[in-house]
């Protein structure tokens, strides 16, 4: 699983902190932040429709977004993530396997949001 961390840009530090500014030694000093924070889990799953609802469930009671990355699945984990209330992700001919899934989700989401306005956690 990745956790990305998200922000608005907008006004976020406290005067004119440094970008940046609040993250060092990989701890966030949440004290120099005015925006609130945003949390989102990405769950890479292949013919996880067995479980995949009960994880997206028990991950929407800790995080503020879920998206599934269907790789390659056959089954329907797909609809079930996303009746769960998950983003779903579906790769396309990806054929290395987790990280390629992971890396084709992930290209995707940096070219949606400003490349400032998030951490990812691996």
């Amino acid at each position: 699983m990745v956790i990305i961390i998200r922000w608005d840009t907008k006004n976020i530090y406290q005067n004119s902190i440094t970008e940046f500014n609040f993250v060092t030694k990989g701890r966030i000093h949440l004290d120099n932040l005015i925006s609130p924070l945003y949390v989102t889990a990405v769950i890479p799953a292949h013919n996880e429709a067995e479980g995949i609802q009960a994880t997206v469930l028990a991950l929407k009671k800790q995080v503020d977004e879920v998206i599934v990355i269907c790789d390659n699945c056959t089954d329907n984990t797909q609809e079930l993530a996303q009746a769960a209330g998950a983003r779903a992700y579906v790769t396309v001919n990806n054929t290395a396997r987790k990280a390629g899934a992971l890396n084709q989700c992930l290209a995707s989401i940096c070219r949606l949001v400003n490349a400032k306005s998030f951490l990812i956690y691996l």
